[in-house]
């Protein structure tokens, strides 16, 4: 099955810093950037989005992959909260379609990273659950089992 995903631009342009070990200028991503950011208003410079993203990859490796709630954990009581959105907000996000097929939906900095870096395991939040799909697993309990839901929390947590 091709993944899509990691023959993408923008991950082939990651693969290419943190991979091949290519200053940003040489990288197809590099090129592409210039390009957008000639005919954006957007404040981010390409050399300011690549620190934060060589800040992302070094925090990453160095401590692992870490949910946003574990990141933001102890600022809670410190910053007067944060809500749902605040926590999910920069977190990776899928849907499920019809057949069980994740979709990615957001989160593709992290995500690109998780897979050069080969995590076997991130969390991600589920945003959309096809109908077809809940049907199909409500409806079938070997299917439940063998993804190991017993109920809709701890399906979405094994996702």
């Amino acid at each position: 099955m091709r993944d899509s995903f990691s023959e993408s631009p923008f991950c082939t342009g990651l693969k290419q810093r943190f991979v091949d070990d290519r200053a940003w200028e040489n990288t197809d991503l590099h090129r592409t950037f210039v390009n957008v950011a000639d005919q954006s208003s957007d404040s981010d410079t390409p050399y300011e989005w690549y620190k934060r993203i060589d800040d992302l990859y070094e925090t990453i490796c160095t401590e692992g992959y870490r949910t946003q709630y574990e990141i933001a954990e102890g600022t809670y009581r410190t910053s007067g909260g944060f809500g749902i959105t605040d926590v999910l907000a920069n977190e990776i996000t899928v849907d499920i379609g019809r057949d069980g097929t994740l979709q990615f939906v957001d989160g593709k900095h992290r995500l690109a990273i998780a897979k050069i870096l080969d995590c076997r395991r991130i969390p991600v939040s589920v945003a959309v659950r096809h109908k077809k799909w809940i049907d199909g697993v409500r409806s079938n309990s070997a299917e439940a089992d063998r993804i190991g839901a017993t109920d809709w929390v701890s399906l979405s947590e094994r996702l």
